[in-house]
């Protein structure tokens, strides 16, 4: 994101336990909003003055703007195409990419399913309804097979969660939103998220509920220890 409006990042930085992630940046002398209001205490503030801070302000964002459409339409076009080469029956089918008037939103036309697993277990979950073991290896054999199937090609699901997973009132469950499928890559951290899975499928709640990614990593270390 090299624009002389948009602040430069140098890398990132972790505490030595590993709880804190802070983005190294460049200095800049003061934020924006202390500015404006020793700017207006002091009485400072001119039309001209405006002008000339919206101007780079404006660049700025548009190019923000300009990069992230670029990203997304990437990102449909690349998750379109792994659902057009992954013919599977536990794999959603995609259809096509659809662009808004003002080409500002990207979307994946892809199959109906009825549910999403996530949805699906908190139903049950308030209702105090549980899966037989029968249901839960049917639901794994196929989400297994949709991995599989991925794998078969050298695709790893990165975001392989119970809101991608796509149960239809047929019993078929399908695997979908590929917008963070990445090819390479070890598929042993693929068989951990699956399994989580199968836990979730028993528990009908989540084997680690972090609320965000460091505070999952330490129920984790807490459960299992540090690898």
């Amino acid at each position: 994101m090299k624009h002389p409006n948009i602040v430069t990042g140098g890398g990132i930085a972790v505490t030595s336990l590993g709880k804190e992630v802070f983005i190294i940046m460049e200095y800049v002398d003061y934020d924006f909003k202390s500015f404006l209001e020793t700017m207006h205490v002091n009485g400072q503030m001119s039309t001209e003055y405006v002008k000339c801070l919206m101007t780079p302000l404006l660049s700025a964002v548009q190019h923000l703007h300009d990069h992230l459409r670029e990203e997304l339409s990437i990102a449909a076009r690349s998750e379109l195409e792994i659902l057009l080469n992954m013919k599977h029956p536990n794999i959603v089918t995609g259809g096509g990419i659809a662009v808004t008037s003002l080409g500002e939103e990207v979307f994946i036309i892809m199959e109906y399913v009825d549910y999403e697993l996530k949805s699906f277990l908190k139903t049950m979950y308030v209702n105090g309804q549980i899966f037989t073991p029968e249901h839960i290896k049917c639901l794994m054999t196929q989400l297994l097979r949709g991995v599989q199937h991925l794998h078969g090609h050298h695709v790893l699901h990165w975001d392989l969660k119970t809101i991608n997973v796509l149960p239809s009132g047929e019993g078929v469950v399908k695997v979908a939103d590929f917008g963070f499928a990445r090819e390479g890559y070890s598929t042993a951290i693929k068989m951990w998220s699956v399994g989580c899975k199968l836990a979730e499928l028993i528990n009908l709640q989540p084997l680690f509920p972090g609320t965000i990614e460091v505070d999952q990593l330490d129920r984790i270390f807490k459960e299992l220890r540090t690898p």
